[in-house]
């Protein structure tokens, strides 16, 4: 049943152990450092309940029960639709500055329930596990964070195991009858302190001597020896919401998590001292790909803000008709639509992901290039607006008092007002750029879209790990076959109508047009076997002879994918 926003606020006054600097937060939803942020999260909570947006953002469960649409399992083209709908929704009440919203990891479940059979193995078995899990979450509406980093220690060895301290990273100390005690720390843990439970994992490979550390379970915020260490809280530095918007109301926080003899039921266990399924979970079920969907259309959403931003700053400066202006403006414009394209595009040439629960995902490899691109076009887009904003926020007053009373109020006035516009109202827009681009938190969130989805190195080998590259080469062997030294030859003595090149395929059907919904295509598996050294050595950026022995197979039983070609000429993009 999906809950209200007063029901989650009652959910975090649960005794949890929360540290910033060396004060322990009691309560989130009352102090100084956490309480806008958390009640940013129940406005999302009521929002589900409000008419206009409650069939947007929940659908009726196999329970029959109305539930967050993030875990929604889609098995056609228009469910995929709504999930982008409901994601949109909810990333507008905060412009796409609350990264960790409750969709992203209820998508993140959504994915492993939909292929739990990759958690099963001769040693363990987690699928039921993770079914019962999902259908925890999603009937309870649990706001699911994690923390699937390792600590940045010595990420110069090559093992977990092989860090200064033993459980630096977290991992299984000691097995009981009734489950398992693990120690150690994770990172980064965004808007754990706002989360109901955490699910603690690796995307980060290991190899022989780490099986300890190789295990993925899920724990209430509450659970005795968890503890968060927050970063400094911008929400609490931030003077007022005039001056600080953004800051003030939407910090979600990061942490390091830290588990001291914490004991963790085998009902919450997933994946138990399995190296290889502890790395290929996250590629050989829709989980990440739903993840990507779910950040993809959030940073379509900032981006879409921080533009209307930028042209309400320029008209303000009476600049915004001026061609070099417009110029920069179209290029930031440019920016913004690519990232929305390849959202609906990833949409439309969506794959059928062969299980038992017939799922559709987005098409993987344009969803994979979103990872790519999309911290590139961040950063390039931030950068736009600082050309264009020059030395406004520096002749803004400090704060709103410059506007109040008999003292320099009319100063500030008068000299603040821009074209056609007063100066508080001036000041208010100066404020909320400067928010976003410029301030601390700006630099937060500027780190957190380059990172967030992992280091470019391995996004980028992800991406091109998921690309066609048969089908693109392919397009060029057909021009290069087309011609030969003989060719060349006999050109030079007459004259003759050059041989068309022959169009690239596949399975004898053309490839790389998008011809409505659903991509012709065969796509491979996704797993990746671990090789022996272990393949933290790509993911350091050193080039060492083990990296080369990386491989891509699919991971024992667990089925490959293939892209479903659709032949309804009804279906048409929404």
């Amino acid at each position: 049943m999906a809950r209200t926003g007063k029901e989650y606020l009652e959910g975090l006054r649960d005794g949890r152990e929360i540290w910033i600097g060396g004060e322990r937060i009691d309560d989130v939803t009352t102090h100084r450092a956490t309480r806008n942020a958390a009640h940013a999260y129940a406005h999302m909570y009521d929002m589900q309940h409000e008419p206009e947006f409650r069939d947007v953002l929940t659908y009726e469960s196999a329970t029959g029960a109305r539930a967050n649409r993030g875990y929604q399992i889609p098995h056609s083209y228009e469910d995929l639709v709504a999930r982008r709908g409901a994601i949109k929704t909810f990333s507008e009440s905060n412009y796409g500055f609350v990264g960790r919203s409750p969709d992203y990891k209820a998508s993140m479940w959504a994915g492993f329930a939909a292929a739990p059979e990759v958690f099963d193995t001769d040693d363990y078995k987690g699928s039921d596990n993770v079914l019962a899990h999902y259908a925890y979450l999603r009937d309870n509406d649990l706001f699911q964070g994690h923390a699937i980093t390792n600590p940045q220690i010595n990420r110069g060895n090559d093992t977990a195991s092989g860090q200064p301290e033993e459980f630096l990273y977290c991992g299984v100390t000691h097995e009981r009858d009734d489950g398992v005690i693990v120690n150690g720390a994770e990172m980064i843990a965004t808007g754990a302190m706002f989360s109901d439970e955490m699910h603690i994992s690796s995307m980060q490979p290991y190899g022989p001597g780490d099986e300890a550390y190789a295990v993925t379970f899920s724990v209430p915020m509450n659970t005795p020896g968890v503890k968060l260490i927050g970063r400094t809280s911008y929400e609490a530095t931030a003077t007022s919401v005039f001056d600080y918007p953004l800051s003030k109301r939407y910090d979600e926080t990061d942490a390091l998590m830290v588990f001291e003899d914490v004991f963790v039921p085998w009902r919450r266990v997933f994946i138990y001292r399995d190296l290889q399924v502890t790395w290929d979970h996250w590629f050989t079920t829709p989980a990440l790909n739903f993840m990507i969907h779910q950040f993809a259309t959030r940073q379509w959403t900032k981006l879409e803000f921080l533009f209307g931003l930028a042209v309400k700053l320029t008209k303000q400066n009476g600049i915004y008709r001026l061609p070099a202006v417009q110029e920069r403006l179209g290029v930031l414009f440019g920016k913004v639509m690519t990232i929305k394209a390849l959202v609906i595009g990833a949409e439309a040439n969506y794959e059928r992901f062969e299980s038992a629960a017939d799922v559709i995902v987005p098409n993987n490899e344009m969803i994979q290039s979103f990872k790519a691109i999309g911290p590139l076009l961040y950063r390039e887009v931030i950068d736009g607006i600082r050309w264009l904003i020059g030395g406004g926020p520096m002749q803004a007053p400090a704060s709103f008092e410059a506007f109040i009373g008999e003292g320099i109020a009319p100063v500030s006035r008068r000299y603040m007002q821009g074209a056609g516009v007063d100066g508080v109202t001036r000041t208010k827009v100066l404020k909320a750029v400067w928010d976003a681009v410029g301030t601390e938190f700006a630099s937060r969130h500027e780190l957190y879209e380059r990172f967030a989805l992992g280091p470019m190195h391995v996004t980028m080998m992800a991406m091109l790990g998921e690309a066609h590259i048969d089908v693109y080469e392919a397009l060029a062997d057909d021009l290069l076959g087309s011609y030969d030294l003989d060719t060349a030859v006999a050109e030079a003595a007459h004259w003759t109508p050059p041989t068309r090149p022959t169009r690239a395929r596949r399975g004898g059907t053309r490839v790389g047009a998008v011809e409505g919904p659903g991509t012709i295509a065969t796509v491979k598996a996704q797993g990746i076997t671990v090789p022996r050294p272990n393949p933290i050595v790509l993911m350091a950026g050193r080039a060492r002879a083990g990296a080369a022995r990386w491989s891509r197979s699919p991971p024992r039983s667990t089925p490959a994918r293939s892209v479903w070609v659709n032949t309804n000429p009804e279906e048409k993009l929404l």
